[in-house]
């Protein structure tokens, strides 16, 4: 799988690559020392232009964010995500195509929801789920 490939066509290492070889290494007594510094090189992995929609989506009020992973909750099925945020379906279409237009990414492509689901979760930390 390799992850990080839609801004401008760029390829990034996947982030397999970042772990080591030996699942026991990460998975082991010395999780707290290894992973905290691999999610940190993982996060450095994030293209630029997803790097800053997190950012600005989060100093707004995080709605394309929170769009994102309904889409994703939802097994990209566009109208439970928008009856889950509460939605009319065409603003969550609307706002799939500026997440699109921002990032350079299609979210209605399974590898790109991937990537941003990715990216969210290592940039935005933990989201409360919509109400």
């Amino acid at each position: 799988l390799d992850l990080w490939r839609c801004p401008g066509g760029q390829w990034r290492p996947p982030l397999h690559e970042s772990f080591s070889r030996h699942p026991q290494d990460d998975l082991g007594r010395t999780v707290g020392q290894q992973l905290p510094g691999r999610l940190e090189v993982a996060a450095r992995l994030v293209p630029e232009a997803v790097r800053s929609f997190i950012a600005e989506d989060l100093e707004r009020d995080g709605a394309l964010i929170d769009t994102v992973l309904a889409y994703a909750d939802a097994d990209m099925n566009l109208a439970r995500a928008a009856q889950r945020l509460h939605i009319h379906v065409n603003t969550a279409r609307y706002r799939l195509s500026r997440i699109a237009e921002r990032t350079g990414c299609e979210p209605r492509s399974l590898a790109d929801m991937l990537d941003l689901v990715l990216a969210i979760k290592m940039l935005a930390g933990p989201r409360p789920a919509p109400s």
